[in-house]
């Protein structure tokens, strides 16, 4: 295992440990972190029981930026559902 590695090992583990709410700035922390860790690091991170509450806010945090594409999409199929009932009762 090489320092880097270690260090963000560490860096993620004290983050995830951390009381209270993860800002915005430690979820993209934690995303860069875990890119650098190993496999085997990672799952001892993710694992982890103490850790579930902040890898909850995190997968919220990565949700976030895809509420609004998914939310356009079914508002473009329920109108494209009704545009094609409206067009077989008129003929």
């Amino acid at each position: 295992m090489n320092s880097s590695t270690e260090r963000a090992f560490l860096r993620a583990r004290e983050i995830l440990r951390k009381e209270g709410a993860l800002t915005s700035a430690e979820c993209n922390e934690l995303e860069e972190l875990f890119d650098e860790v190993s496999g085997t690091q990672f799952m001892a991170l993710t694992q982890d029981p103490e850790h579930s509450r902040a890898l909850r806010e995190y997968d919220r945090h990565t949700r976030r930026p895809a509420m609004p594409i998914i939310i356009t999409m079914v508002v473009l199929l329920i109108f494209s559902i009704a545009m094609g009932i409206y067009v077989s009762l008129r003929n």
